[in-house]
């Protein structure tokens, strides 16, 4: 029993051994079978992953390279197209340079033939004045007619034996010898030539025309001195104000003014003289306050010149041109009077404001209106006197008018003359401005 229980348990362990080696077999096998399974696909897995990277790359590479490529088209295409356009763009500028060179000869040659026309209208309408036998008359048509057909606009007086005359101021007379040399002949301006005998207004407007054209090219030309320059551009603004000039030549001023107002070549002084005429309300300064006047036509009797505070503004509230030009849309607009209050008003800091043309009636003393000049001191003249610079301007107006008029103007102060308060109510031109007063100021060296 012991001995067969024995044996079956050999066999049994001998039955479980083979089985463990078997199963070792198996284990091997299987796990040979695997790596020889798993080689080639590893290998495979590789080649793929190999594959998708370089596929990436060259995919970068030739999206870069199209890119790029459209790049470089569309650069050239711009640029080609901006070449173009600046080709273009120059071909037009060549284009319209051309048509204003050509614009402006036509222009030139239309103002040529219209200045040419001018000529042959004086020749017809002064012919009769050259053969007068008036000989200040013959002399003065001779002198019209020379400058246009010469092409002279203004002549200085170069002997000095005979007297020069101040033309344009329709009360002519000999100039004083001590300022010959500063007084030009204004041979283009209609005039008295002597004290009796007067020169009709024929030819005004072409006259003016022939000046301004004339007169342009002088202020404009390189060559012309300084003191030229003013000289004729005062005369233009002088005919741009004139309120008989006719709208056809106050259109041609107004253009020849602003040519020269805002010309790069001008010296300011010359700019300075067109911008104000450009403006409706202009001033002057006190130093050519003489010849300004000098040069104004002058034709109605004038017996006296009455002083006047404008109240308000005062000294204090001037605001400069703001304040004259509310003083004239007062008169003119809210008013409607049809002629300003002043012929001269004096500023605070020492300006002369041109209202009325001396020629013309200011509105400011009913019944003396016709012959006698006004003068606006901006001030309220009961509180106040005139500054320095305020009396210096007045002082040298009042000694400008009184050569113009032969006004002696201490006299007629002196005799309590020349304020409004003489023919008014109240106390303009204020209770401080007496006769002493202004006495003082003109006795002032």
């Amino acid at each position: 029993m012991e001995t067969s229980k024995e044996s079956n348990n050999n066999e049994i362990n001998q039955t479980e051994g083979e089985a463990s080696s078997l199963e070792k077999g198996i284990i091997d096998i299987n796990e040979k079978l695997t790596k020889l399974l798993d080689l080639p696909q590893s290998k495979k897995k590789d080649n793929w992953d190999k594959l998708q990277a370089l596929s990436s790359l060259f995919s970068g590479v030739f999206l870069a390279a199209i890119g790029l490529l459209f790049t470089i088209m569309y650069n050239w295409k711009t640029a080609e197209h901006q070449l173009k356009t600046q080709e273009l763009q120059d071909k037009m500028q060549r284009d319209q340079f051309a048509y204003e060179i050509q614009k402006t000869a036509h222009q030139d040659n239309i103002r040529n033939q219209e200045f040419r026309l001018a000529q042959l209208k004086a020749l017809v309408e002064w012919a009769p004045f050259v053969a007068s036998k008036d000989t200040g008359i013959s002399r003065y048509a001779k002198d019209v007619l020379k400058a246009f057909l010469n092409d002279t606009v203004l002549s200085d007086s170069t002997s000095s034996n005979k007297p020069s005359y101040e033309v344009g101021n329709g009360n002519t007379k000999a100039a004083d010898k001590t300022n010959e040399k500063a007084k030009s002949t204004e041979i283009l301006s209609t005039t008295d030539i002597t004290g009796s005998t007067t020169v009709p207004e024929i030819g005004r407007e072409s006259a003016d025309l022939a000046f301004l054209r004339k007169g342009l090219k002088i202020v404009l030309a390189p060559t012309t001195p300084v003191d030229k320059g003013k000289e004729v551009t005062t005369k233009i603004g002088d005919i741009y104000h004139d309120k008989n000039t006719k709208p056809k030549v106050k259109a041609e001023a107004k253009a020849a003014l602003e040519k020269i107002a805002f010309s790069n070549k001008l010296p300011d002084a010359t700019k300075n003289i067109a911008l104000e005429a450009l403006k409706e309300i202009r001033s002057i300064e006190p130093a050519d306050i003489y010849g300004y006047i000098s040069s104004q036509k002058l034709t109605r009797p004038i017996n006296e010149i009455i002083l006047h505070h404008t109240y308000s503004p005062s000294i204090k509230s001037y605001q400069g041109v703001q304040s004259l030009e509310a003083i004239g849309k007062f008169e003119l607009d809210a008013q409607n009077w049809n002629a300003l209050s002043w012929h001269f008003a004096v500023s605070p800091d020492g300006k002369i404001w041109l209202g009325m043309p001396l020629n013309e009636q200011a509105i400011h003393t009913s019944g003396h209106n016709a012959n006698s000049i006004s003068i606006y001191l901006i001030m309220n003249g009961d509180v106040e006197l005139p500054t320095e610079q305020q009396q210096n301007a007045l002082r040298l107006l009042l000694k400008a008018l009184e050569g113009k008029t032969g006004i002696e103007i201490n006299k007629m102060f002196a005799n309590g003359k020349g304020f409004h308060r003489n023919y008014y109510s109240k106390s303009c031109p204020g209770a401080l401005v007496t006769k002493e007063f202004m006495i003082t100021l003109l006795n002032k060296k």
